[in-house]
């Protein structure tokens, strides 16, 4: 590109005023302007406009946000387009009832195919606008400041440390999230994108096409405990037969628990958490890794110092844990379904080595398995056989047969893919992509996630399971799918899932 002469820039800072104006003009970068500027031994603010605040002049920003109040529902919506009204008279209602107060992030979208004028964006009136960035509490900031292309297929990227040691809300159409690294014992942080309350309203374009099928009319409910500045959050959405909002929590069909963990007398789950989520009325359960598999892991086998500390603590006995697990499935609500997951394999991975051939501990219990393991083999003549925690927790335990969700059967609710635990992708990938034929809501990264059609819970265990170190983003975050179909992730702070 060619170096524009002073006479250039000045002509054009003349004509449009500031740098950044001056600078998409000439169609170069603002600092190689201010580089210019300076080397030429020009004052900047002599000949320059001073930059509009973000916020002031380029978007509406109409609310006066009220940092009294405990909850905030928070959504967005797009210049030159209509506003789904049902949805939003329901928040308006909706925020009446929770004391809550409602806020838009406006979200500036050129649609070429209306071919919009050049008068600049038009929003719709008397709507709560903010485009400033807001701290709602010493953990959570509101990013109205943050320009996010609205057709963005992944809205949060670049965001994990805006917020500075704080959750980030990013208003935009499109569902996303993401936990944020952190140092533990720090409380858990994210990024969330918050929905819309426009009609699905794009251009006639493939980023348009992706924009109008990523498109979600929703709102994200923030809710704070300001003593201990705690914070919850959920997506809310319209239910389109009742014509109002409801709180998801109150409406569950179909509840999704991260990764359980369970270990010796529940060693692993984290109890406040496994308090909160038991307590939760619901027609299905869905489980993930509910076994540990401390007592015999593969991963212990070489190092002879841990093997001593388990034989001292005594969680080298495999059927003590195996009894903890069916003990602590109990206490959960409604029809169980337990997902196929790779720690349930760690025990057949002990079957095959033989390690537990010659184990004092765990000799009874290995033989016994290896039996029915074998005695299936030989019975149907089949190269393998079902996996040795089913056979324990049904013919010992009593649990039913069809609780098991094996990686090939399907446990699909209100058309979304439950069955899959995270760890097995498509081809023989380590891991789903959200490109598969199916909304997906799966296990097993610990880290909670929302990328497309894809939902990923994070986990009932404590922080700490002896092999992750340094920064994390597991978090105790769930999944629920509502009576009227929609999927919806929450967490649990302070042994609660809401305020």
């Amino acid at each position: 590109m060619r170096i524009k002469t002073l006479e250039e820039i000045q002509q054009a800072l003349e004509i449009h005023g500031t740098l950044s104006a001056a600078a998409r003009a000439l169609g170069c970068d603002r600092r190689n302007l201010v580089r210019r500027l300076k080397r030429a031994g020009i004052e900047i603010a002599a000949v320059a406009q001073a930059e509009p605040e973000m916020g002031d002049d380029a978007l509406p920003n109409t609310a006066v946000v009220d940092l009294t109040k405990s909850k905030y529902i928070i959504t967005s919506a797009l210049n030159d387009t209509p506003i789904h009204m049902p949805f939003y008279k329901a928040l308006q209602d909706f925020a009446e009832k929770n004391n809550a107060q409602l806020l838009v992030v406006p979200i500036r979208y050129k649609n070429v195919t209306l071919m919009q004028g050049t008068g600049g964006a038009v929003w719709s009136a008397d709507l709560p606008f903010t485009s400033v960035d807001n701290q709602l509490s010493p953990r959570v900031v509101l990013a109205g400041c943050a320009r996010v292309q609205a057709t963005s297929s992944r809205p949060l990227s670049g965001y994990g440390g805006y917020g500075k040691g704080r959750s980030v809300i990013i208003g935009h159409s499109r569902i996303a999230l993401s936990s944020i690294p952190r140092l533990l014992p720090d409380p858990a942080q994210y990024a969330i994108t918050t929905g819309s309350i426009s009609v699905a309203q794009y251009s006639d374009t493939k980023q348009g096409s992706l924009g109008m099928f990523h498109h979600v009319n929703a709102a994200l409910l923030i809710e704070l405990d300001r003593p201990n500045s705690s914070m919850w959050f959920r997506h809310l959405y319209l239910n389109e037969e009742e014509g109002g909002v409801n709180d998801p929590l109150d409406d569950i069909h179909t509840l999704i628990l991260g990764d359980l963990h369970v270990g010796h007398n529940g060693r692993s789950l984290d109890r406040p958490n496994w308090n909160a989520v038991t307590a939760l009325k619901t027609e299905n359960t869905v489980i993930h890794d509910i076994f540990d598999g401390f007592s015999i892991s593969h991963h212990h086998m070489k190092d002879p110092f841990l093997q001593m500390a388990k034989v001292q603590n005594g969680t080298n006995d495999l059927l003590l844990e195996l009894k903890s697990l069916a003990t602590h499935l109990k206490d959960l609500q409604g029809k169980v379904h337990i997902i196929e997951s790779n720690h349930h394999d760690h025990l057949d991975q002990w079957l095959a080595s033989g390690a537990g051939r010659t184990d004092p501990h765990n000799m009874h219990l290995y033989h016994w398995l290896a039996f029915q393991k074998c005695d299936e083999i030989r019975t149907t003549g089949r190269y393998s056989a079902s996996s040795s925690l089913k056979t324990y927790l049904v013919k010992y335990a009593g649990f039913p047969e069809d609780a098991f969700v094996g990686r090939n059967k399907s446990l699909n609710v209100f058309g979304i893919e439950l069955s899959q635990h995270g760890d097995r992708g498509a081809n023989g990938s380590r891991t789903l992509t959200g490109n598969e034929a199916d909304r997906t809501i799966s296990g097993h990264r610990h880290s909670p996630s929302i990328h497309g059609g894809q939902m990923t819970v994070g986990t009932s265990s404590t922080y700490d399971l002896g092999y992750n170190k340094g920064y994390s983003s597991w978090a105790h975050c769930h999944a629920i799918i509502t009576k009227d179909g929609q999927r919806v992730m929450f967490n649990v702070e302070d042994g609660k899932c809401r305020m």
